[in-house]
């Protein structure tokens, strides 16, 4: 793992033994309490978002994956020019039919599905489908958009360990590519992958493959093309960089250090990068490849030129006041109503952006240099809020959600599954909704600019 779990605990005694209990080899798996214990303390909502991506890697198999979920609405519904928000709160049913009629695949346990036909089962190798040692880093998986089919996806190897003892190896993340049928290792080790509509390929590849408690996965970052044994390096200094998406011939990537920490890089070539220092979220790249949407969460979204580093346009997050991301009060032009959280990554489609923000949703008009929120769609049913939210077409956008609390205290605290939100009638249906951590639902992202 990147970090060290515990760089940005509270001190509370409670939360320091549900940490060792669920990793001691007579008591592990009891990841849940640890989330019980962040909920009794009322952890911030992107606080425990970090800290559920540490958890699914800190235990390893069985751990927790990601909920789906998709929202749908006409990009009519959001403000076309600079002014008031449109603010609609949406509520969530219960309707299968809708999460099958998304035509997008997504990955079900071991089995990659398209509405409600299975297209390939198996698709792990005996391994199971799931990515522990990058959450939030970029897509999960990736599929073309032009040329013949492929998706890639990561794998996971356990392997017996106690949890705690750095020398005994505790699993080994992988890299698959699923094509005419067949599912074929594309890298031991490997982890991340960015895919290009020109079909270059980039991806993290563990320095030591093996993963090992307490310790840093130090990666570096390889550069191809799908469907080619040749591969390049693009980084010779040691450090644990995630590429996340392709802009045009440049890839865009994160080095992440300790704790939760990480900067977005721009490479040109092997070796060659800018680095953006004040911010550490990649939100979109355009749909031309040429401009990147980047925030640091809490205070800015910037508009970064790709080829000079330069900020084109910018827009200030508001000041949450209760700590609970929901304030309203404009500190900068357009910025009226854009909450605290900003959590990459999102998407950018035509002029839009939509991207997860406090309670729920927000979108973003860029036109040139300026920036501004045209509507924003909270969720109070969906108790985390919204993350990854992807646009697949002009009216319908993919994320993931917890939907809802649950009593039950062998669970994680929540059940989760798929969203499917009409933004004109403020509602939303849910479908393969689960309790079990393993049997979360992702939605397979196409190929970047």
């Amino acid at each position: 793992m990147t970090h060290d779990p515990f760089s940005n605990a509270p001190d509370e005694a409670r939360l320091q033994r549900a940490m060792d209990r669920a990793a001691h080899p007579e008591t592990g798996g009891d990841w849940n309490a640890v989330l019980r214990a962040l909920d009794e303390r009322q952890t911030s909502t992107p606080a425990r978002r970090w800290w559920r991506g540490v958890i699914a890697g800190a235990a390893v198999l069985g751990a927790g994956a990601w909920a789906v979920v998709v929202v749908r609405g006409p990009h009519g519904s959001v403000g076309p020019s600079p002014g008031a928000p449109v603010v609609q709160t949406l509520s969530v049913s219960n309707d299968q039919s809708a999460i099958d009629a998304v035509d997008l695949m997504r990955i079900r346990g071991g089995d990659l599905v398209l509405g409600k036909g299975v297209v390939q089962t198996n698709i792990g190798g005996g391994e199971e489908v799931f990515a522990p040692l990058n959450a939030y880093a970029g897509p999960f998986a990736v599929s073309t958009i032009d040329g013949p089919s492929a998706v890639i996806l990561p794998t996971w190897k356990s392997i017996q360990s106690d949890g705690q003892t750095p020398e005994i190896p505790a699993g080994r993340p992988s890299l698959r590519v699923l094509q005419d049928g067949q599912s074929q290792v594309l890298a031991r080790g490997g982890l991340s992958p960015a895919l290009s509509r020109s079909g270059r390929l980039a991806y993290a590849v563990g320095i030591d493959p093996v993963f090992r408690p307490n310790r840093s996965y130090q990666t570096r970052i390889m550069v191809g093309s799908l469907g080619s044994e040749t591969t390049t390096r693009w980084t010779t200094k040691p450090g644990t960089y995630f590429p996340v998406a392709w802009a045009g011939d440049r890839l865009i990537a994160y080095e992440q250090f300790e704790g939760e920490e990480r900067q977005v890089l721009i490479f040109s070539g092997p070796n060659r990068f800018r680095r953006l220092t004040d911010v550490g979220g990649l939100i979109a790249v355009s749909p031309d490849g040429r401009q990147i949407a980047v925030t640091d969460s809490i205070s800015t979204v910037q508009i970064v030129d790709v080829a000079s580093g330069a900020t084109v346009a910018r827009l200030q997050i508001s000041e949450p006041d209760d700590g609970t991301g929901t304030t309203e009060t404009s500190t900068g032009p357009g910025a009226a109503g854009l909450p605290s959280p900003v959590m990459a990554p999102g998407s950018w489609r035509g002029s839009q952006i939509v991207v997860a923000a406090g309670d729920g949703l927000a979108v973003l008009t860029v036109d040139g240099s300026s920036l501004w929120l045209a509507g924003r769609y909270p969720t109070p049913t969906l108790p985390y809020g919204i993350d990854g939210p992807i646009w697949i077409d002009d009216d319908t956008v993919v994320g993931r959600a917890d939907i809802a609390q649950l009593p039950d205290p062998n669970t994680d605290g929540t059940s989760s599954g798929l969203v499917v939100c009409h933004l004109s009638k403020r509602s939303c249906a849910t479908g393969d909704v689960t309790e079990k951590l393993g049997e979360w639902s992702r939605w397979v992202q196409q190929s970047n600019p």
